[in-house]
């Protein structure tokens, strides 16, 4: 929730300032921006920009709400993160590409004389070039954030696993047997969650059945741990919901199980 917080954070941020540039609308609309090939007001830009930033917001709040659902795992869903921040970056980019379309093409106009003549063609040329540099930098930002962010997810994942199996551990040798299967389940939660995850396999964390589904589906787990799997979970909603006090023959079943399944 604090990653998609801070998301919600900074786009807004971004927002609000060119949202409150709106105060100034009468005179922003009496600058003309032109790039030779298209003529803007400052105005118009802001509209756009704002428009942009809201479109990026929209699609993260969509893939937030649909996360926690049975379409989270549609590949529409999956893709939505992506398509949210390159609009987020492509937007960034705009104000760098639109300053440089200016300079190259004033620069040209004023060293070439045949600047008059070939207006109509260097200028789309200089704007195309531009549009496709922001498109090709957004691209690249947008793919490595992507990469660096599924590593730093997955190694965190990794490190709350292994941290709910040394509390398993620890409460098993403190004789808490009920808490200890608890803490075993998570262990199993986490591990199914982290090799779809790895797998680029989207499903919510909190859909255990999900997570069993499509863990079966990608050969992460077989046929012959449902079993085990299903009296984990039993013993877990029994000493979760109803105070049963499990022995430590169960508690040491559980773990057991956990502990194969992740070193396969």
């Amino acid at each position: 929730m604090d990653k998609i917080k801070n998301k919600y954070e900074i786009i807004l941020g971004f927002a609000a300032v060119f949202i409150s540039l709106s105060a100034f609308k009468d005179e922003l609309k009496n600058i003309l921006v032109d790039l030779g090939w298209l003529q803007f007001t400052l105005a118009d830009y802001f509209l756009v920009v704002v428009l942009s930033f809201s479109c990026s917001l929209y699609l993260y709040v969509i893939e937030h709400m649909a996360s926690d659902t049975k379409f989270g795992s549609k590949k529409l869903f999956v893709f939505l993160p992506y398509a949210a921040y390159f609009i987020f970056i492509i937007t960034l980019c705009t104000p760098v590409a639109i300053v440089l379309n200016w300079v190259i093409y004033k620069l040209f106009n004023s060293e070439s004389e045949k600047a008059a003549s070939s207006k109509d063609v260097v200028a789309p040329a200089i704007g195309i070039i531009m549009s496709m540099v922001a498109i090709v930098i957004s691209y690249y930002v947008t793919k490595w954030n992507a990469h660096f962010q599924r590593l730093k997810i997955a190694y965190a994942i990794e490190l709350q696993k292994i941290r709910h199996l040394e509390s398993a551990s620890r409460l098993f040798q403190d004789g808490y047997f009920s808490h200890s299967i608890l803490e075993a389940l998570k262990v199993l939660e986490g591990h199914l969650y982290k090799k779809l995850f790895e797998k680029k396999i989207h499903v919510s964390r909190n859909r255990f059945n999900d997570l069993i589904r499509h863990a079966l589906q990608q050969n992460i787990i077989t046929e012959l741990d449902i079993p085990a799997i299903n009296q984990i979970k039993e013993m877990r909603n029994s000493a979760a919901h109803s105070d049963v006090a499990h022995n430590k023959e169960q508690a040491q079943f559980a773990l057991d199980f956990v502990r194969e399944l992740i070193s396969r």
